[in-house]
């Protein structure tokens, strides 16, 4: 092979490694099943509350029942936790999650004010998995959302001191969150959890996914919103973020739910795909709230890098089964290890996705 033959074969070679280099990088499922139920005890169909396990093996229902995802077995391990204070009149109430070590299961309960009209109305209980009791979360803290993901033993919830909301330490040291907008995008190290970023300096969520009105060729609001994350604060102006980043969904009227991966770099969409009729609609009357079973053809997961604007469909769940396709609001997590995604779905068991990272 003379000289020149070689050059050549060095460039393709070159240009080769480039383009691959440029191809989008997502994380891939190599897994997919659908949960077994057997057992008949507990309720698994529309669930709404959920805490997927840090490695996406064991799923805690909004009855407190812990179901093996691989078997379909449930137990009910927080019926015997010692209380170390009175529970007479309260009853779980979600959200519910778990710290990214296993170690905490937070969950919210709920005080009937007409009994206890000065007390915490969502107050936070919190299980300790190592010593097998359960403790009440700072009396300020209400209504939990979520643990820090930097297992800092901080998380996230309603203040009660002045009605917005604020980061707390799992050793009732109060944290406040900051005030004022931070540019999330210019922050070198994030993570997520749900539909927050947080900011590995500030150990707070600094950004929330949301959604935006979209601007016309004259510059003018329209009334069709598009998926966003915009700055989060206690003083955020959700219609006029300081910082905004525009995701592309379609349609946006029937998306169902979204979330982040734990990494921070994903946004997972999940979306109802109607009948390719234009008088259909996926529901009766324009709201996602009463979903036609009838007039879903499939949900859809659609991965989006927001830094880059690449994304592309990651799963349906027409892949799996072809009869039960009209997946569940606010029943996909991401488990905090990236492992594992759950899809939750109205007439029948969660889907469970096994995924690597590229």
């Amino acid at each position: 092979m003379n000289k020149v033959s070689i050059t050549k074969l060095t460039m393709l070679l070159l240009i080769s490694i480039l383009l691959s280099g440029c191809k989008p990088q997502f994380p891939s499922v190599e897994k997919a099943y659908i949960v077994p139920q057997t057992n008949t005890q507990y309720r698994f169909f529309g669930i709404s509350s959920l805490a997927l396990s840090p490695n996406g093996q064991t799923l805690v229902l909004e009855d407190l029942t812990q179901v093996q995802l691989e078997t379909g077995s449930g137990i009910r391990p927080f019926d015997h936790y010692e209380f170390l204070s009175p529970k007479l009149f309260q009853v779980y109430s979600g959200p519910l999650d778990w710290s990214p070590d296993g170690q905490y299961l937070a969950i919210t309960y709920f005080n009937d004010d007409r009994i206890h009209p000065n007390a915490n109305h969502y107050p936070i209980y919190i299980y300790d998995t190592q010593s097998q009791t359960a403790f009440m979360a700072n009396v300020l803290a209400s209504g939990f959302q979520h643990w820090s993901p930097f297992n800092t033993g901080n998380y996230f919830a309603g203040n009660l001191s002045t009605g917005d909301w604020g980061v707390f330490s799992i050793t009732n040291t109060k944290l406040i969150l900051q005030d004022k907008s931070i540019d999330f995008r210019e922050e070198k190290e994030l993570r997520a959890t749900g539909n927050y970023l947080w900011s590995k300096k500030l150990d707070i969520p600094i950004a929330v996914l949301s959604s935006l009105p979209t601007i016309d060729e004259n510059g003018n609001r329209t009334e069709n919103r598009q998926t966003a994350i915009i700055s989060f604060s206690n003083q955020v102006d959700y219609e006029n973020p300081d910082y905004y980043v525009m995701v592309p969904t379609s349609p946006t009227n029937n998306l169902i739910d979204s979330t982040f991966d734990p990494t921070g770099t994903y946004i997972l969409t999940l979306q109802l795909e109607c009948q390719n009729d234009i008088k259909i609609q996926c529901s009766k009357d324009g709201f996602l709230s009463t979903i036609d079973p009838n007039n879903v053809s499939d949900s859809v997961l659609t991965i989006t890098n927001w830094r880059t604007g690449e994304q592309k469909e990651l799963y349906r769940l027409s892949q799996i089964d072809m009869q039960h396709l009209v997946a569940s609001r606010w029943s996909l997590a991401w488990s905090s290890d990236g492992s594992t995604i759950i899809v939750g779905r109205e007439d029948s068991t969660p889907v469970v996705l096994k995924l690597s990272y590229p």
